[in-house]
Formats: structure tokens, C-alpha cells, sequence
């Protein structure tokens, strides 16, 4: 699902080469195995005295590209003894990168102690390891995702804080499921932690910010005793590419956080009373040499004594414990933390709090206000949810006339607010005068909730509406980004739907949505054509490129080029996620600020800081990844309206066959071109690939592809020569552990990719008719809308589904959906996965075999998109349909051939009946009916006018159905004959060449009977869609009781055989296919 993961894996190897170069070629001042103190110190910087703090000299580390979760494995991998391995999605990637970087590291930590790694089943089990190896005195990697604490990890962890468990939880967080399942950023789990846990909590706004909470957690867990969780944000920082500082010296580790055996001073009365003066760093509660019952059975008088006895001697000791080492932190390494992070409060009229990698934007979001409009909006990040500040936040936001509160949350059901919303106004009446709080308009803002996009110009709207109107936000909460009714719609049914509920809603549905035209409409503004958040210098690149693991690396490796050669520079970057495999199109973005303008002094404008521009990023150039063999034009909306004016978009395929360009849509093309966009082409192709792997092959084209683009933009020239970028990309990839052989086949595609990248002029539209236009898209209606519309448009309904999401969706329209009681229920009619086309995605293709099929339910029903159809029909409704679809072709003559259609259709049934094995009927239609018509008309003169009109007719009714396959089965056809001689019935099966995705499943599952597996070529692909167009076309086969199909499979039904299976479609109705 990520982007970066798997580029983050080579990084790590990258850096643990570099740092052991580094560590060697400096002087040995450690001594590896042994429990090391540094002159003059105990084995803790907790009994460091102040002179010898004063003589630390603040190293802010090396820097480095990573993402949260590989940043913080790297540093437990240094810290940890044991890593508890069993996560989901998007702490999975933390889970990867700490198994990697135990094989780099030998299996030993940064202590030369042995790391080693457990792997569980479920998130209970991770956490229930982890608490054991703590109890153990052991010290622990553990990583979680939301929806794995959501599911079964709060109340172990509410137990590790009870027992005293020092323990640190890596937390990427992920939507709670819901109505539906979701992949992205959700705060559920964070704040339901924090009602249930009793652990203290920090979150990071930014990939640095998780590093650095990783060490100062470790720390701050061991000196309170009390489990600690970081958190971050999925999308934004779990996976995300960002620049940091690695604090990884091992002199720092050792006096920062030091060894789980260290013994240091007991930080409290209370420790002091339980351990004495002296306590190992983490305490043994399991130790057979002092052995003691840890979680007995209380009753209720001793359990509310010891639980008020730990708030008394324990919570409240725990935030001098984290101010302490915030400050310590800060020696070491020179970044200051605190339990909330400002930006511009200073005679702020309107602040932004927030918590994650909504801190980033909002202060990126403040910065631009202040240098484009001349508004003072300052910007109040919640690092420590646990223990809550409240006495610091009151104290900013005292004198704030409007506070709006983001939260990645939506629980309206808590009397309309949020849950920060509601602990900030808890706080601000607890700390703050009732002058203050009256005046105060306080909001609860629900934003990028599932890791729905944060839009810059939707916080503009956002801040616009509170500026003017702000007790218009103070009634109830206010969705971000999100429209729940619009005025007009251009589809129709979504119209349809918009005025029902208008009609029907009691509450104003116009208002509690807002978007760039609906916040700045109410604010009487008009919002700008683009919020550009970032400081100048910044360069953005997006890399558009299908879903899955071969094209995921692109981006992150472009970044990490990128940043060796501008370094130093500051990164940020989005992945774009997709749980599909096939046709999806992912847009991962990457943003460079280089090092000439890091640091610049323009007063005010926020220059030389990157902060998090949001998920609309500008685009200065775009990487359009093509594969092979891939018909589908180029059409993506999202990125194309992104695109700067003068930007660059690189088209690169991986097949050199294809000499012209990668075709776009009409729609895309015109907009390039309006937009003055140059257009370069690369090719990966096995002229320059032969020693490479594919998707080395694809990677190094785009790298170098990128690098050759960017070489002729003025800021890139000095440092993106071709040399410099072979030599940087032979140091990366020197330090992948690849053998030279392999080293230098990625160089030579490289090389080569760079030679061959050129400018592709855009055709021109007006004389160009080969361009696609979006009408032959495949946006037309299916037919299965057709077929199972229902005057009763409920929530099942195909149809419907079809009107009001189904065409926004397919066009990449997502701004015509709206919250709609239909999305709320998170269903999805049947058979709606023949809405899409995922040919483009598959190299193989089924097509149907009459020879060994034998007309067995389960050629039809394996397939779970329903793309495999069957057609049951008489040799006279065949021949009567293709007359009719001749007559709606403008040929009225085939009627000619109705004379002699039950002739025909008889000797169609005798042919087939007929056939054996050593001389079999022909199963091509058209060849069928020649035959047939052949022996009917024998003996009569081929010059007879009537023969010439009946020979005419007969080639118009092959034209229009003569190419469909047919084959004889015991069920449809010899069954019937038994019974009724020519009531035979010919069978076929028809593929739907866009909806099926995974054709070696569904030939597995047949077995060989009927269906086979094939090389998609162009001739095959556009022969399928023409056999699909055409069964659209044909009656549908009705479902009679009487069939003698239908008698067999009811008499069979006692035997619960396969044939029950296809009982239903046994009959052939295009309603049950």
C-alpha cells in the first residue's frame, strides 16, 4: 500500500553502511560489550551533575531520508534487545524495517547485545509480548497501527500502565472501521487511549519529531515507569518520506537512554521507597530471585486504594519526569520540545490547534496567510496528550478571540464536540477568566478523517469564514474539506438526490460542510485559484503510476536522489495509497527545498521552513508511469490541475516497442497544452535492460528520466549534470549490499535512460483524431444497469449506485460526491466491479474453449467480478436476432433470410447433433450457419434471384453474429434433445474483457473445462469487447422451469453435488449472470 516502505528499506541500508564507515574511520571511544560509563559519570545522565551537563556539546545528528516507522525501527534496532513483530497496515512497515535492520546489524543493537525479534498472530499478542519482555527487565520495539490497538490492545495496555511496564509503543494511527474499513489517518485509537490507558502520549508532527520521541519515550517510559506511546499520522508520517536528523551517536544513546542493566537513582519517593536508592533501569517484576504475584484479584476497597495510591506517587510525578527530559534532549542534540509547539500566537485573532502532521500545515497554512493577505492566524500543536497540558494551552489560548480546533475524528454523538475540542474548553474554563470565555468563539473542525486529503484552499475557506462570520462555526461541528448538499450537480441522479434532501433534512445541510467555494461563498471572499503553501525555492514532483509493489519505490528513491544530491535539504512527501492492485492509479508527491534556500532571512514569509504544504500541492513536474502494452489514455484530472504553469511532465513505458508517445486523453492533452507544459518521454525497454530486473529496469529509467528533466530547469543545472547524478546513484547504490555485476546493469539503464530521454511534442488536438476522447473512455453506460434497474432505487440498487457514484467515480470526478445517507451505510451494490476497466492491468486473458467445456456452472460463477457470462440460446433466436440487429444496421434485406429461419435453425440442430468426435461441428456461428444454410439450400442455382437475396441476407447475419463461439453440452443441449427432438440449445460462454482481473483463478478453478488462459494481444482484447458489445445485444435467455436442465439439477439437489452450485444459473439468465 505504500509508496515509500519500500524505497525506505534500501535507505536503511544506505545508512547503516555510512555509519559504520563513519563510526570506523573515527576513534574507538566506546567499549562494545561491556556496561559502559563515560568518564566521570554514572551509567545514567540522570546523576550527571551540572557542571559535567554543561560541557555537552549540542550535535543535532546526521542527517538522513526516512519515514516515521523505518525511523523509529532504526532507533529501537540501535536501543532494543528484543522487536515483537505482528502488526497491520501502516505500522507494518515499522515491523519490516526493525526484521531488515536486524539482518544488517548482524543481530546485535548499537551495545553489541544480541537483538532479536518475536513474531505474533494478532496486535494482543504483539502487545502482550512486549509487556512481558518489560516485565522481564528486557526492553522492547513494539509498533501498532489504530486499528490494532482499536482491536484488543487497549486493555493490555491499561494493564501495562498499572504494572508499572516501561514500555514504548510506536503508533501509526489508522481510522477506526466504521461503516466501512478505511486505510487512512484516523485519531479513534489516539483518543481512546487516552480515555482508557492511563499512558503517557506524544505525538509527532513530523518524521523528526518521531525519531526524537522514540529516544526521549525510552527515556521518560524507564525513569517514570510508565508505558508510553508515540504516535504519528499514517499517510503523513508513518510512510512518508521526510528529511531528519538521526541522534544515533552511541555516546548520546549511552547517556541519554543508556542500557536496560544501567542502574541509576530512583527519580522518586515513591521508586525510592519500592527499589531504594539505586534500581536497574528496568526493573525485573518477573525475577525468580525476587519472586512476588504481579496482577492478583483485588477486592474493591484494596483496588480503590492502590489505584488512588498511583495517581498520588506515580501520574503526578510523570510530568517533571518528561520536562527533564525534553531539556536533557535539548543539550544533546539542540531541538527543543515542549508539551505544545507555538507558531505566530503573537496578537494571533484566530489560532488553529491541532495534533500530527495537521501542525505542519497549519503552520505552512499561517506563514502564507501572513505573506499573501496580511492575517495574523498563529497555530497551537498538542505534542503531550498524556498528561494534558491544560494549564499551558489555557494560557495561550486565553486572549484568542476564535480557537478552531482540527481533529482527525468525527463523533458528533458527544453533544457536537470533538474530543480535543471538548478537553480544550474543559481547560480554558478551568484555567482561564470568564471574561475570556465569554467573548471566545470556540470550534470543533472534523478534518481528513479515513485520510480524506487536506486542501490548502479548504483551510483558506476555513480561516476566511472564521475571520468574517465566527459564530457561524460555533452551533455544531464543521466538516473540512466535505460538502453534504450542492445547489446544482451536472449528473443527474445526484441532482435527484441533492433535492430529497434538501426537502427532507431538519437541519441546514449547506452550512456544516466546508470547501474552497463553500467557506469562501458564506465569507463573501472569493478563494484564489491556488493556495501555494510552500516557501519559494520549493520544487514538487508527483510520480502517477499504477498500483502495486513494482512502481512503489519510484518516488520515495526519486526523493532520497534528490536529496544526496541537493543535501543538505528538506523533504516532504505524501504516498498515495490504494488497497487495489490493478487499474487504480496512485499519485505519490515529493517536495525539495534546497539547501541555498534553507535558511533564508525573508522577514516573515516562513522562507527556508518546509512545512507539510498539504495533499494539493503544486506540481512542478509529473512522472506518468505507462506499462506495457496498456491501451487506456492517460486521463488524471487530479494531477493535471495541479500542474504549474511551465512544468514539466515526464511519460515513461517500460516497452520499447512503443515507439510513439503514451496516449493521453483529449481532456489531458489540452490541458498540457494550455498550461505551456513540456512533455518528455523515456523508455525502458529490453534494449537497455538485459541484465536488469523489471522493476530495476522501470525504477532506473524513472530516476533517470526525472534527472534528465530537472538537469535543464535553472535551479537544477549546477548539480544535476549527468555525471553527478551517475556518481550519486553509484554511491547509493553501492551501499544496497548488490553485487557489482548487478551495480553496474542498474547503471547502464540508467545511463542509457538519460541519453534517451527527449522532449515528445504534445499533438495537436484540432488535427490529431487518434487522441481518445473521454466520450470513448469507457464511460458509457453498462448494460448490466440496464438489466437490473428497479423503479425501487434502494441502497442495493446497480443502477442507481451507477447514477449518483458510479460515472463520478470512473471520470475522476470525486468533487461531484457528497456525505450522502447511500455512502453512510459503506455497502456496494453487486456486480458493480463490471463498471471498470482493468485490462490495462492484466498481461494474460481467459477466452473460451468448446472443446473441453461441458457447460458446468462453475465456468460462470468462480468468477468473483461476475466477468464470465453465460449465453444459453436456440440456433432460431439466434438467427432471429442477428436479422434484427442487420435491420438496425440499415440493412433491411437480411429480413429476406426470416423465410427459411426455421430451416436453418433445424439444420443447425442436426449438424450439431450429428457431430462426433473424429468429425466435429464447426463452433464458430458464422461457419455454422453456412454450413447449414449450405445443405438447405442444396441443388438450387446459385443465379436465382431469390438465392442471391437469401446468400446476401446470410452474410448480413454473420456479420453481426457469426462471431460468437458455440459448443454442444449433455445439460443444455443432448438433455433437451432427449426429450424434444430440436430443442436443443447452444452454449458459449462471453468474457468481460475489462472487468477480468484474475484469469488464472477462475481457469484453476474450472479446471480446464472450458475456459483457458491466454497472451492478451490487441487483436484479442478488441475481439472480446466486440463478442461482450455484442451478448449485450442478445435476448436474454429466459429462466424456464421446465428445461430439462432445470429437472436434473432439482433431482440431483439431494446429492449436493457441484451441479446444486449452478442451479440458479443453470437457466442462462443474463439477470442471474
Amino acid at each position: 500500500m505504500s509508496s515509500f516502505a519500500s524505497a525506505s528499506a534500501n535507505l536503511l541500508k544506505r545508512l547503516i553502511h555510512r555509519r559504520r564507515q563513519s563510526d570506523s574511520s573515527s576513534p574507538a571511544d566506546t567499549a562494545h560489550g561491556t556496561d559502559y560509563a563515560a568518564p566521570g559519570l554514572a551509567s545514567t545522565a540522570a546523576d550527571v551533575s551540572q557542571d559535567e551537563l554543561d560541557t555537552i556539546k549540542p550535535s543535532p545528528g546526521h542527517p538522513a531520508a526516512l519515514d516515521g516507522m523505518s525511523a523509529t525501527a532504526y532507533l529501537d534496532a540501535c536501543l532494543c534487545t528484543d522487536g515483537v513483530l505482528g502488526c497491520s497496515f501502516p505500522a507494518s512497515a515499522g515491523a519490516r524495517a526493525f526484521a531488515k535492520q536486524q539482518g544488517l546489524r548482524s543481530n546485535a543493537n548499537a551495545f553489541d547485545h544480541p537483538l532479536l525479534h518475536i513474531e505474533t498472530l494478532d496486535p494482543r499478542g504483539t502487545l502482550s509480548a512486549a509487556l512481558g519482555l518489560s516485565l522481564s527487565g528486557q526492553r522492547a520495539s513494539c509498533a501498532l497501527s489504530g486499528t490494532d490497538l482499536m482491536a484488543g490492545g487497549l486493555d493490555t495496555l491499561a494493564t501495562a500502565a498499572g504494572r508499572n511496564a516501561p514500555m514504548v509503543v510506536s503508533l501509526a494511527c489508522r481510522a477506526a472501521a466504521g461503516h466501512a474499513c478505511a486505510i487512512g489517518s484516523g485519531h479513534e485509537a489516539w483518543h481512546a487511549a487516552a480515555s482508557v490507558a492511563n499512558c503517557i502520549q506524544l505525538f509527532a508532527n513530523t518524521v523528526q519529531e518521531a525519531a526524537d520521541f522514540a529516544l526521549i519515550a525510552r527515556r521518560v517510559a524507564e525513569q517514570a515507569l510508565c508505558p508510553v506511546i508515540v504516535g504519528m499520522d499514517g499517510e503523513q508520517t508513518a510512510i512518508a518520506l521526510q528529511d531528519l536528523k538521526l541522534a544515533d551517536d552511541q555516546q548520546m544513546l549511552r547517556r541519554f537512554v543508556g542500557q536496560p542493566a544501567d542502574h541509576i537513582t530512583s527519580p522518586t519517593v515513591a521508586q525510592q521507597m519500592l527499589f531504594g536508592e539505586q534500581r536497574r533501569r528496568i526493573p525485573r517484576w518477573f525475577d525468580l530471585e525476587r519472586p512476588m504475584m504481579l496482577g492478583s484479584l483485588q477486592d474493591r476497597d484494596l483496588w480503590a486504594l492502590g489505584s488512588a495510591a498511583r495517581q498520588v506517587y506515580s501520574d503526578q510525578q510523570i510530568e517533571p519526569i518528561l520536562t527533564d527530559a525534553f531539556k536533557l534532549f535539548e543539550r544533546f542534540t539542540g531541538r527543543s520540545y515542549h508539551p505544545v509547539h507555538t507558531h505566530r500566537l503573537r496578537d494571533a485573532s484566530i489560532v488553529l490547534v491541532a495534533q500530527g502532521s495537521l501542525v505542519d500545515t497549519a503552520c505552512a497554512l499561517s506563514d502564507w496567510l501572513l505573506r499573501t493577505r496580511n492575517l495574523k492566524v498563529g497555530v497551537l500543536g498538542i505534542r503531550t496528550l498524556r498528561p494534558f497540558p491544560g494549564a499551558l494551552i489555557a494560557q495561550h489560548l486565553n486572549a484568542v478571540p476564535t480557537v478552531l480546533v482540527l481533529e482527525r475524528i468525527a463523533n458528533t454523538l458527544a453533544d457536537g464536540d470533538l474530543p480535543l475540542t471538548r478537553e480544550i474548553r474543559t481547560a480554558i474554563q478551568k484555567h482561564a477568566g470568564h471574561a475570556s470565555r465569554s467573548q471566545q468563539h470556540l470550534a470543533a473542525i472534523a478534518c481528513g478523517c479515513g485520510g480524506r486529503p487536506i486542501q490548502a484552499a479548504d483551510l483558506f475557506a476555513l480561516v476566511e469564514q472564521a475571520n468574517k462570520n465566527p459564530e457561524s462555526l460555533t452551533d455544531s461541528t464543521h466538516y473540512l474539506g466535505l460538502d453534504f448538499i450542492r445547489k446544482q450537480s451536472k449528473y443527474p441522479k445526484r441532482q435527484a438526490l441533492h433535492d430529497a434532501l434538501r426537502r427532507r433534512s431538519d437541519t441546514d445541510l449547506s452550512t456544516i460542510g466546508i470547501t474552497a467555494h463553500t467557506g469562501a461563498a458564506s465569507a463573501g471572499t472569493v478563494t484564489p485559484n491556488v493556495v501555494d503553501l510552500r516557501p519559494a525555492g520549493t520544487f514538487s514532483l508527483a510520480v502517477c503510476r499504477p498500483a502495486g509493489s513494482r512502481y512503489e519505490p519510484i518516488a520515495g528513491e526519486a526523493g532520497a536522489l534528490l536529496h544526496d544530491l541537493l543535501q543538505p535539504a528538506l523533504i516532504r512527501s505524501r504516498p498515495g495509497l490504494s488497497w487495489q492492485r490493478f487499474d487504480q492509479q496512485c499519485v505519490d508527491t515529493v517536495s525539495i527545498l534546497p539547501d541555498k534556500q534553507h535558511g533564508s532571512k525573508a522577514s516573515g514569509s516562513g522562507a527556508g521552513t518546509l512545512f507539510d504544504p498539504g495533499d494539493d500541492t503544486p506540481l512542478d513536474c509529473a512522472v506518468v508511469i505507462h506499462p506495457a502494452g496498456s491501451g487506456t489514455p492517460w486521463h488524471a484530472p487530479q494531477i493535471t490541475k495541479r500542474l504549474m504553469e511551465g512544468a514539466r511532465v515526464i511519460l515513461v513505458t517500460d516497452d520499447a516497442a512503443e515507439a510513439s508517445m503514451p496516449p493521453l486523453s483529449a481532456a489531458t492533452a489540452q490541458v498540457l497544452l494550455t498550461k505551456n507544459i513540456t512533455v518528455y518521454r523515456a523508455t525502458a525497454g529490453p534494449s537497455t535492460s538485459e541484465a536488469a530486473p523489471p522493476a530495476a529496469t522501470i525504477l532506473e529509467t524513472s530516476l533517470a528520466a526525472i534527472t534528465a528533466a530537472l538537469a535543464e530547469h535553472e535551479s537544477f543545472k549546477a548539480v544535476l549534470s549527468p555525471d553527478k547524478a551517475c556518481a550519486a546513484r553509484r554511491e547509493s547504490l553501492s551501499h544496497e549490499r548488490l553485487d557489482e555485476p548487478d551495480i553496474e546493469a542498474r547503471l547502464a539503464v540508467f545511463a542509457a535512460a538519460m541519453d534517451s530521454t527527449s522532449v515528445a511534442g504534445i499533438p495537436d488536438l484540432t488535427a490529431a483524431t487518434t487522441l481518445p476522447t473521454d466520450a470513448d473512455s469507457g464511460h458509457s453506460v453498462p448494460a448490466i444497469v440496464g438489466e437490473l434497474s428497479r423503479p425501487d432505487a434502494g441502497v442495493e440498487c446497480v443502477a442507481r449506485f451507477w447514477g449518483q457514484a458510479g460515472q463520478p467515480l470512473l471520470r475522476g470526478e470525486t468533487d461531484e460526491l457528497t456525505a450522502d445517507p447511500y455512502l453512510a451505510t459503506g455497502t456496494i451494490p453487486p456486480l458493480t466491479a463490471m463498471f471498470r476497466d482493468v485490462s490495462g492491468a492484466r498481461t494474460t486473458f481467459l477466452e473460451f474453449d468448446p472443446a473441453t467445456c461441458d457447460g458446468n456452472g462453475a465456468l460462470w460463477t468462480s468468477c468473483p467480478d461476475g466477468s464470465v457470462v453465460p449465453m444459453v440460446a436456440s440456433a432460431r433466436s439466434l438467427i432471429d436476432t442477428g436479422i434484427r440487429l442487420a435491420g438496425e444496421a440499415g440493412d433491411t434485406a437480411a429480413t429476406t433470410l426470416a423465410s427459411i429461419a426455421g430451416k436453418l435453425a433445424a439444420r443447425v440442430n442436426r449438424i450439431v447433433k450429428s457431430a462426433t468426435t473424429a468429425d466435429p461441428a464447426p463452433t464458430e456461428l458464422g461457419r455454422l450457419l453456412t454450413v447449414a444454410f449450405d445443405q438447405v439450400t442444396e441443388g438450387t442455382d446459385p443465379e436465382d434471384d431469390r438465392q442471391k437475396r437469401l446468400t446476401a441476407a446470410l452474410d448480413s447475419v454473420i456479420t453481426q453474429i457469426g462471431a460468437i463461439v458455440v459448443c454442444r453440452t449433455p445439460v443444455f443441449f443432448d438433455d433437451a434433445e432427449k426429450i424434444t427432438s430440436g430443442s436443443g440449445e447452444l452454449f458459449s460462454l462471453i468474457v468481460n474483457p475489462d472487468a477480468c482481473k484474475c484469469p488464472e483463478v477462475v481457469a484453476n478453478t474450472c479446471k480446464g473445462r472450458g475456459l483457458k488462459v491466454v497472451p492478451q494481444t490487441p487483436e484479442r482484447l478488441s475481439r472480446a469487447r466486440k463478442l461482450w458489445a455484442l451478448w449485450q445485444k442478445l435476448p436474454d435467455t429466459a429462466g424456464r422451469n421446465d428445461r430439462p436442465c432445470h429437472r436434473a439439477c432439482c433431482r440431483r439437489v439431494a446429492g449436493c453435488d457441484s451441479v446444486i452450485a449452478s442451479l440458479p444459473v443453470c437457466h442462462g439468465s443474463r439477470r442471474w449472470g
